[in-house]
């Protein structure tokens, strides 16, 4: 700071104290070249014209200053520098062959447009907003996945703090399913470790017109002013994620005409953030970004089969039997309490066919996707790779009925039998939701089939046993 309030006081001592001679020398030069430009681009002479030569003189001082003496090393900056220290560690640890073996080099290409999601999501929710003035946004999308996405639902995610008290407010939709959790968390942008509290749409007190208020609080509810929907959340709260699971031929997450109603809002007036922001909340903001893409990359822990969740099958080419979700499990992510899941990985050769054979058990909602192995949705906009109930021809329109599912990368094209597209890909993860479900659930029976057999004398699996 005193050399630039030097810089300004006295203009010919500073560049020669910082330069020499000779850097002076070509700044001179520097200066009558661009004299010269001006009269030939029209740039220069609207900066001239608002800035003055004095102002164009002191933009040069600051610049050699600049270079020379470095950027000033401000909280933001430093922040800053921590975030791309961890994007260079997404690269180095998270995407190295201990963490991710046996992937070809497209699949491996993939972690780094999930690296760029990590940001964006975390951009959006931890740089561009905060507790204090929150803002439900779109958790994914069909460009932007992470966390085992699902292109038949739409996912709304905001951050939240212990210090406020929230009011959620919206209507159902058309939705078969909806549900606000409360995510409690280890650390801002850190990822979620326990569930304070969870409301369903069977649990929520709806007004006539079909709207809701869910009021969340960390103290209990008054008993002087009693609300219908209330959910508390712990001192160490960290966000909300509502769900809304539609069952559509088009999937949710690419028809246009699906719109959610939900929104938040401060229990009471908050005042609004400083502008700008101060440099110390600029940097609190983007450590929050750095935890988050560091917690859903290499702050994970590397995986163990011995502590994968039981619905979840090790065994290649099998899926584990469903079983419901829970916090204070092995399960792990932002699962929903209300949902079972079954998945396993699969791999398939050229031509090879994986049959999935099996009875959907009695539910709100039940669908199967495919996934990455960084828990990516394949590409929905373009191929089938996910079948909801009302997708499912071989069901036969009964809801609970037996399907038959071939994952390969050509569509067999039989009227008996529902496809999922694998394209070009050797392999991933087949994942099951099934939502609210009721009785007892079985997993899907699994079978390959090599390369040279044709579709119709493909043998199918024994089908699980009936429910009960």
């Amino acid at each position: 700071s005193s050399l630039r309030a030097h810089a300004f006081g006295s203009r010919l001592p500073l560049p020669m104290a910082i330069c020499g001679w000779k850097a002076l020398l070509s700044c001179s030069f520097a200066i009558i070249f661009v004299a010269h430009r001006i009269g030939r681009n029209p740039k220069l002479r609207i900066a001239v014209s608002l800035m003055g030569w004095d102002g164009i003189f002191n933009v040069g001082v600051e610049n050699v200053a600049s270079r020379i003496l470095g950027l000033p090393e401000t909280e933001a900056r430093v922040a800053f520098h921590e975030l791309v220290d961890t994007l260079v560690s997404f690269d180095t640890t998270y995407m190295s062959p201990q963490r991710q073996p046996m992937q070809s080099n497209d699949e491996l290409a993939e972690g780094y447009r999930l690296a760029l999601a990590l940001l964006s999501i975390g951009t959006d929710f931890y740089m561009e907003q905060d507790p204090a003035h929150p803002e439900f946004k779109q958790l994914v999308t069909p460009s932007r996945k992470i966390m085992g996405d699902n292109p038949d639902a739409l996912y709304y995610f905001v951050p939240i703090s212990p210090s406020f008290d929230y009011i959620i407010r919206g209507a159902r939709a058309g939705e078969v399913y909806l549900s606000l959790t409360v995510y409690g968390g280890l650390a801002q942008g850190g990822f979620a470790s326990s569930v304070d509290a969870d409301l369903n749409f069977k649990n929520i007190t709806f007004a006539e017109d079909g709207t809701f208020e869910v009021f969340i609080s960390t103290k209990p509810r008054p008993a002087d002013n009693f609300r219908s929907n209330w959910m508390q959340m712990s001192n160490s709260v960290a966000s909300i994620v509502t769900r809304h699971y539609f069952e559509h031929p088009l999937s949710a997450a690419v028809d246009p005409s699906v719109r959610v109603n939900v929104s938040i809002s401060l229990a009471e007036s908050h005042a609004p953030p400083s502008s700008p922001l101060a440099d110390s909340e600029v940097a609190s903001r983007l450590r929050a970004v750095k935890h988050f893409v560091d917690a859903h990359s290499t702050g994970m822990p590397p995986q163990d089969p011995k502590k994968a969740p039981g619905w979840f099958s090790m065994q290649l080419n099998t899926i584990g039997k469903p079983a419901v979700w829970a916090s204070d499990k092995q399960d792990g992510g932002m699962g929903a309490v209300d949902i079972a899941y079954a998945a396993g990985y699969f791999r398939l050769e050229r031509g090879e066919v994986l049959l999935m054979r099996g009875r959907l058990p009695s539910c709100v909602f039940g669908n199967v996707v495919l996934w990455n192995r960084l828990l990516q949705t394949f590409d929905y906009r373009s191929r089938q790779i996910s079948l909801n109930r009302k997708q499912m021809k071989s069901l036969n329109g009964d809801m609970f009925g037996e399907f038959k599912i071939a994952l390969s990368a050509a569509d067999p094209q039989l009227s008996y039998v529902d496809w999922l597209d694998a394209g070009d890909r050797k392999g991933g993860i087949i994942f099951w939701r099934f939502v609210l479900p009721e009785g007892e659930m079985f997993a899907p029976s699994t079978k390959m089939v090599p390369a040279d057999v044709p579709p119709e004398q493909w043998i199918w699996p024994d089908a699980p046993p009936r429910e009960g």
